[in-house]
């Protein structure tokens, strides 16, 4: 957990119907910022800094792919789609293999250095790529692109890792509904990062889309640096038991169900474009329709999605409903052969777009599940456990979209568009089983200790520890869920 500076937890509990003291300035400004959203004056500060981040860094992962894979500087250095595949996988890769990594180091490096560093790594590497537009050679041009696109990942790797471990440590109560926001700009950026890139491409060429993106993501830093709040300090003092988590089954379900997810909805993205060419001679705008409809119901469902979750308190029944969302679509999408339905593009638009609710659904909730089964579990609730549980969900996830391309690619090669799709819905429904498995199974270790309620201050309270031992079989029901 993150300490919480003293002076705001008192301004909090001034009664707002009465007068203003003097010498306090500031006292309405926080109290209407607390009334309006119910986020404190500095959890407001970071919300807007993980949103604006997360916007530039996906802008920057996406910048490329309008251009990249063809266009002139590639043909000119004879650069092959094998070859762009790599380039492409690259980013996501080191994602994956990294985060657990920082995730478990995030406490010695702390979590305001290792954001910030994230994010100006991430620009500077977007800057580097559109440096290469003076690299002539065919070997150093692929070797550079490779290596400054590995960069990146390891610096949104960095930056997402401390973003939602600050989440997990901060937003406890409420991490769902903060994960939807920072889902919501991630949608956003990866929505209108390909047309202004591609815009950039025709008025300046390959440099000018990158070196702008980059510049942006770097020249952000300051305000970054002005919305953490200068108390962002950890209340734990050695790093997150990485052995401790591998040996809670339900993390290896709750992450299996953050993997397909994410493979699915990559994987229809890599194969999607190809089939609606040969199978409804589609032109390109029409192809993006259902394309655009994922990324448009994702992004405009992350913050209700988070709402309920949060309003509610349950995290694995909704990763099921989304599950179950994404298993039904893809049956439809394929459609399935079983099925023996007509092939309608309509149908298909509207299949695509319940694919992105059914995967907000499924994101948003595992964060919050993961933490619940930790901590479950009698691992601490501190800023350690948070940022090994941020390292965990970043990785899978990009491990997640890495792989489901990769197996899209090669299913659809021998077994056709709608076996494949059919396989993935298969994947979903075998998820949705682990999941609700898991509600029904998974049970805190007997071992007669309590988990620790701490206050504000980090310490233990005795009425909450009292209320805590006196309620631990009810409590128990909840916190899997």
């Amino acid at each position: 957990m993150l300490a919480k500076c003293e002076d705001h937890e008192q301004l909090e509990k001034v009664d707002t119907g009465s007068a203003r003291p003097s010498g306090t300035p500031r006292l309405p400004i926080r109290q209407r910022i607390k009334n309006l959203t119910g986020f404190t004056f500095e959890q407001s500060g970071l919300i807007i800094s993980f949103s604006c981040s997360n916007l530039l860094i996906f802008m920057c992962v996406y910048s490329i792919t309008p251009f990249f894979a063809n266009n002139e500087e590639t043909t000119k250095r004879k650069i092959t789609l094998p070859e762009v595949g790599i380039v492409f996988a690259m980013h996501p890769l080191m994602i994956a293999l990294s985060s657990p990594i920082f995730g478990k180091s995030l406490i010695k490096i702390g979590p305001r250095m290792g954001y910030l560093f994230g994010i100006t790594t991430m620009g500077l590497a977007t800057i580097l790529m559109g440096c290469l537009n003076y690299v002539l050679w065919h070997d150093n041009f692929l070797v550079l692109s490779i290596l400054f696109r590995g960069l990146g990942g390891l610096g949104a790797a960095t930056a997402l890792t401390s973003c939602f471990a600050i989440i997990g440590g901060t937003f406890s109560n409420r991490s769902a509904l903060v994960i939807g926001i920072v889902e919501f700009s991630i949608g956003v950026g990866s929505m209108i990062a390909p047309p202004i890139s591609g815009s950039l491409y025709n008025a300046g060429g390959f440099i000018l889309p990158l070196i702008c993106m980059g510049s942006l993501t770097v020249l952000s830093v300051p305000l970054h640096y002005a919305l953490l709040p200068n108390n962002l300090e950890v209340r734990a003092h050695e790093s997150g038991d990485l052995f401790a988590l591998l040996r809670i089954p339900s993390v290896y379900g709750i992450s299996f169900c953050c993997g397909v997810s994410a493979g699915v909805i990559n994987g229809i993205y890599a194969i999607t474009t190809p089939y609606l060419e040969s199978a409804h001679n589609l032109t390109p705008q029409e192809i993006g329709l259902p394309l655009m409809a994922i990324a448009a119901t994702y992004t405009i469902f992350s913050p209700i999605v988070g709402h309920l979750s949060n309003k509610f308190g349950y995290t694995r029944p909704y990763i099921a409903a989304g599950l179950a969302i994404l298993a039904i679509s893809l049956l439809f999408i394929g459609p399935a052969p079983f099925f023996n339905l007509p092939d309608l593009f309509s149908v298909s638009v509207i299949c695509f777009a319940f694919l992105g609710v059914g995967s907000i659904f499924t994101v948003v909730n595992i964060l919050p599940a993961l933490n619940k089964a930790a901590i479950s579990h009698g691992m601490p609730d501190d800023f350690a456990t948070a940022s090994l549980l941020a390292g965990v969900f970043v990785s899978v996830l990009s491990a997640g979209e890495c792989l489901g391309s990769l197996i899209g690619g090669e299913l659809t090669h021998y077994w056709g568009f709608a076996w494949t799709t059919s396989f993935f819905a298969l994947l979903c429904i075998l998820a949705m089983m682990v999941c609700f498995l898991l509600v029904f199974t998974d049970r805190r270790p007997s071992t007669g200790s309590t988990i620790p309620v701490c206050n504000d201050e980090g310490e233990l309270s005795d009425d909450k520890k009292s209320k805590q031992e006196n309620n631990l079989i009810t409590e128990n029901i909840s916190e899997i869920m």
